[in-house]
């Protein structure tokens, strides 16, 4: 029996420790337990996956990327057991695709240029000054991002933005700044890379366990409680990646439905700017790997598996919206009971964070409720803690809405301004 049978692997620290696994067999996720704590101990490592069976890997190899890591991954066709590798390639996470011969080469002169790239990297960590001849390229890097794209990158958090730079100048072997706007600038392709890098942000169902049985039980129980007859529940998920957190809430809510024995008119808008994280959250497909994440029961009650997936029940689909929308830039949703925002704030700098507050307090009725990532947190102006332990805030009475109104104000409401209702 394999250690992969019996036990799971943990970084911690500077060490690697074992643990009994929690699932019961069929549902372990070994690796993805491993590259996690990776990713939580060590941020930008290296994450290698090579032959073996099932998705297991893909979770943990979405964590390393987010971090700053490079995945890189066995060449399927050399594999044994392929079902693991091409389940990362499949997801698109994989970064070089490699027979194992390759990898150690690669892996060889990746770390060789991290080492060279050590004082940026770790600028990148500490959001340190870098020196002006390369402060120069990055404002040319982000400005090149910014004509190509539409999307304006300048006021995202300094650590994040270096720490994803330096991740694409590893992959494309260039040492400075100034040798990347170079390469940039030769190769299309590359811009994109970079963009996609930039937009990366890592999901689960049921993030934080605890932090989503105090939404229910202070929120959500409450709420559907004191709904009207009629009345429309109306819930927005920004930066909602592949759909992980809108179908979280939609199960969460649905389950207080059938606790009451009612029905409510629930409505989510889940919002990204990336299409491609959108196309995944519509289909409502996800990998095998989610048992991790969902306990048994609800994935009996609120997913079909399909082969090595589990796509959602259409009864919970039904309340969700999927929408193309900037939240620094598109007019916002309104009248909102609930806003879920967690980990989108973590990446932006004070003025942006302070701007999609009063974007949030905009776009919410009183008594309306916001919940964040587990570390964030809203102003005192726009927002009151409800539960700081859960990230859990209450707007403030809507006083001399004064800038914010008038931000808007010309805005049509977002709602259901050319976007379709999924089926």
């Amino acid at each position: 029996m394999s250690l992969r049978q019996i036990a799971s692997s943990k970084i911690t620290d500077n060490s690697v420790g074992a643990s009994s696994f929690k699932q019961p067999r069929g549902q372990r996720t070994a690796i993805d337990l491993f590259f996690r704590s990776l990713a939580e101990t060590h941020g930008d490592g290296f994450a290698v996956v090579l032959s073996g069976g099932g998705s297991d890997g893909v979770l943990g190899s979405r964590a390393i990327k987010e971090a700053g890591g490079v995945v890189l991954v066995q060449d399927p066709g050399e594999a044994a057991h392929k079902a693991m590798p091409s389940a990362v390639i499949a997801d698109g996470t994989a970064d070089l695709v490699l027979p194992v011969a390759g990898l150690v080469a690669q892996l060889t002169e990746l770390a060789r240029d991290k080492k060279q790239l050590f004082s940026f990297v770790q600028a990148a960590h500490n959001s340190e000054d870098i020196v002006p001849d390369e402060e120069k390229a990055l404002k040319s890097v982000l400005d090149l991002l910014a004509k190509r794209t539409g999307h304006d990158f300048s006021k995202y958090k300094r650590g994040t933005i270096l720490r994803r730079l330096s991740r694409r100048m590893q992959l494309v072997h260039q040492l400075t700044i100034g040798d990347y706007l170079r390469y940039l600038r030769e190769h299309a392709s590359e811009v994109q890379s970079l963009f996609d890098d930039f937009l990366i942000t890592v999901t689960a169902f049921f993030r934080d366990p605890e932090s989503w049985t105090a939404l229910q039980r202070s929120v959500i129980g409450p709420l559907v409680e004191a709904i009207e007859t009629g009345e429309q529940i109306r819930v927005w998920v920004p930066a909602c990646a592949t759909g992980e957190e809108a179908y979280t809430l939609a199960i969460l809510f649905h389950e207080e439905f059938e606790r009451r024995q009612t029905q409510c008119n629930l409505i989510i808008f889940a919002s990204d700017v990336d299409e491609s994280a959108l196309a995944t959250a519509r289909e409502g497909v996800y990998l095998t790997t989610i048992s991790a994440d969902v306990d048994e029961a609800r994935l009996n009650r609120y997913f079909r598996q399909e082969d090595d997936h589990y796509r959602v029940i259409n009864e919970i689909r039904d309340h969700l919206v999927f929408a193309a929308h900037n939240v620094l830039r598109d007019p916002p949703f309104s009248r909102m009971h609930l806003i879920s925002c967690r980990n989108l704030l973590i990446y932006l700098d004070p003025e942006l964070q302070e701007r999609v507050m009063r974007v949030f307090r905009y776009a919410c009725r009183d008594r309306a409720h916001l919940f964040l990532g587990a570390s964030e947190t809203a102003d005192g102006e726009n927002f009151e803690a409800v539960d700081k332990k859960h990230r859990i805030f209450m707007t403030r009475n809507f006083v001399g809405a004064g800038e914010s109104c008038r931000s808007f104000s010309r805005f049509p409401p977002a709602d259901l301004h050319g976007v379709k209702r999924d089926s």
